[in-house]
């Protein structure tokens, strides 16, 4: 995947869903039957018949534990006034953490209360009963402390904690406008908060994510991720072709690093090989290590203008290699992005299939697939949302099935000489006299000619017509 300005596909979060029943703290109002009112007893005119909440939480990213500590600093005050006929009183509280969460633990002022985890969809209800019945105007103080252990890569927890690399999730507790949230990273990271709105400083102690009388603590949502650069482990590679890289992942993956850099010591030399050009890059690759959710439903992305690659914390082969072949197919050889996903596709397949001796191949598009587009009208999305999916999985498809098409029937060789002629930006129809030069503003049109007229093809212009332009019909 190319992304289309630096930083363009990173720039957003991937926003997990929760889903809470009731709200973040959960009561049980028990009520005793009165034969008399109770002396002394008036139904104050400003209480709210409610149990208030104020909460203040703080969140510590330990990379040395791999967790990120929470504590809830909660004050629960009964505001529900008895009547004439029930007397009111709190005694068994809950509250809603979330579902990564571990050694979960509640004190109040005498030590520790027994704590029930319960697990809810999208949460952990953290049940637990007060030493004595809360009744109205009294209040108690709790500490609520959990921890989030980071999760190890490629595995589902949606956390992250190391040396290297930190996310997590904010949530707030409590009511609007008594309700606070503080997150803490050591110093060298450099943090971005998605969500609900937060104020990030950073400092010689390290960085802090707050955020203070939050309005609205129930739908509060923050995504943090933190990169401290230092601390990521790098492999050097340089290999035939003039191909440097430097691979940096996070070092308690060491698993990524090897598969993706022996993927890349392998495949980029036989790359070249058969596109034919010389490696394009000036300086030193750099291939870096991203947690999945920040590549916005991409499995990697290649950024041009930085000759920089992202690659998700998944092993997948092909991504790897069709994000090196993005070297080569990008903007500065066709503009269209269905041209340059294709080729990468295209190569990456075959180079995979000398490599491993396993065929990958694309399905034929069809006008009723969901998400048809016209390939020249296939634009990057910015993320993968469930609006686009469908669009997203036609056209890196459908872009896959035209050029491997193509390289099927004009083969390797004369392919190379459609992309040299493409790199030297000199006309496709060439006589006697030296070739003429062109814009180097290559289009699909381009791209067509030197199809038909450099490689021979006999199936360019209607694989163009179908897919590329204005596809019309059954298929």
């Amino acid at each position: 995947m190319i992304a289309p300005q630096p930083g363009t596909a990173s720039s957003g979060r991937h926003a997990r869903a929760r889903t809470r029943a009731m709200a973040l703290v959960a009561a049980t109002l028990l009520a005793v039957g009165l034969s008399l009112t109770p002396a002394g007893t008036r139904v104050a005119a400003a209480a709210t018949g409610q149990l208030l909440i104020s909460a203040a939480a703080t969140y510590t990213v330990d990379p040395d534990a791999a967790v990120v500590r929470v504590s809830v600093a909660a004050t629960y005050v009964n505001d529900k006034p008895s009547d004439a006929s029930f007397f009111y009183y709190w005694r068994d509280l809950s509250l809603a953490v979330h579902p990564e969460s571990a050694n979960i633990q509640v004190r109040d002022g005498s030590g520790p209360l027994r704590v029930t985890p319960v697990a809810e969809e999208g949460f952990i209800d953290a049940r637990f009963r007060l030493r004595r019945d809360l009744l109205y105007r009294q209040s108690i103080g709790l500490t609520i402390t959990w921890d989030l252990p980071g999760g190890a890569p490629r595995s589902a927890s949606t956390v992250r904690v190391g040396q290297a690399f930190a996310a997590f999730d904010l949530w707030a507790w409590g009511d609007g406008g008594t309700s606070s949230v503080a997150a803490t990273l050591p110093p060298g990271f450099v943090a971005e908060a998605f969500g609900s709105e937060v104020r990030t400083s950073s400092g010689p102690a390290g960085v802090t994510i707050s955020a203070a009388s939050i309005t609205d603590p129930v739908n509060f949502w923050t995504s943090v991720t933190a990169v401290r650069e230092r601390s990521l482990a790098e492999d050097e590679l340089t290999l035939p072709g003039d191909i440097e890289l430097l691979v940096k992942g996070w070092p308690e993956d060491r698993l990524w690093r090897t598969t993706v850099s022996s993927m890349l010591r392998r495949g980029l030399p036989r790359l070249q090989e058969l596109i034919g050009l010389p490696w394009p890059v000036d300086e030193r690759l750099e291939v870096t290590e991203v947690y999945a959710p920040l590549l916005e439903g991409y499995a990697g992305l290649f950024y041009t203008d930085e000759q920089r690659i992202e690659i998700s914390e998944e092993l997948d082969d092909i991504t790897i290699l069709h994000e090196g072949a993005h070297a080569w197919f990008n903007d500065t050889l066709f503009v269209g992005r269905w041209i340059g996903e294709g080729l990468a596709e295209t190569y990456a397949t075959a180079v995979l299939g000398e490599l491993t001796g396993a065929r990958h191949d694309p399905e034929r598009p069809r006008t009723s697939d969901d998400g048809e587009v016209d390939l020249d009208a296939w634009t990057f999305p910015g993320r993968v949302t469930d609006e686009t999916d469908a669009r997203e999985t036609y056209g890196y498809n459908a872009s896959w099935y035209v050029v491997d098409e193509l390289y099927d029937e004009i083969g390797a060789e004369r392919m190379r000489e459609v992309l040299a002629v493409a790199a030297a930006d000199t006309i496709a129809y060439v006589g006697s006299p030296s070739p003429e030069t062109v814009t180097p503003t290559d289009t699909w049109r381009r791209f067509l000619d030197l199809l038909v007229e450099v490689g021979g093809s006999q199936r360019a212009e209607a694989l163009f017509r179908d897919y590329v332009t204005d596809p019309t019909g059954d298929r």
